[in-house]
């Protein structure tokens, strides 16, 4: 069941993601993302409706799993789009383009978060004893990027501030 579901789910992002030029093209931008938004949470309604009412249909599942990955690629490109939108908008209001420090801070949030997921997570298997070899393995790569996070913003600061 995993493997069908992650197949279809898989193939569906980058369908989603491949139709995202169309889809903004048919309805606005806001109207796309507002769409990308909605499909998620319709799929995984109706993972949880298969998951009780026939648990074994693998054809269901997988279109589950379609659903929710097509509007997650969708709110992919919207994201990148968006990134672009505010390059240009701090263009047009600064008078320089610094695309570098916008793209460069949507990865660094992204590794902060992971940082704090894996807070959040180590405390969580040290309160309730949930610790096993799957998480150790994903608590390990958690905290290479926390690690990376923490020297990196030491770097930087290091540089910005030239001490």
């Amino acid at each position: 069941m995993l493997s069908a579901f992650m197949i279809s789910a898989s193939v569906a992002e980058v369908v989603g993601l491949l139709i995202f030029p169309k889809a903004t093209k048919a309805l606005s931008r806001k109207k796309a993302f507002l769409f990308a938004c909605a499909l998620p949470p319709i799929g995984l309604i109706l993972l949880l409706v298969v998951g009780f009412v026939c648990p074994t249909n693998i054809l269901l599942t997988a279109i589950a799993g379609i659903i929710v990955k097509t509007g997650t690629g969708l709110e992919l490109g919207c994201a990148i789009v968006f990134l672009a939108d505010v390059v240009d908008y701090g263009e047009y209001v600064l008078g320089e383009r610094n695309e570098g420090v916008v793209f460069s801070l949507q990865t660094l949030i992204v590794k902060i978060n992971s940082c704090l997921h894996f807070t959040r997570n180590w405390f969580r298997t040290r309160t309730y004893s949930l610790y096993s070899k799957c998480s150790a393995v994903t608590c390990y790569t958690e905290l290479n990027s926390c690690i990376n996070v923490c020297c990196t913003n030491y770097w930087c600061y290091l540089s910005l501030y030239r001490i």
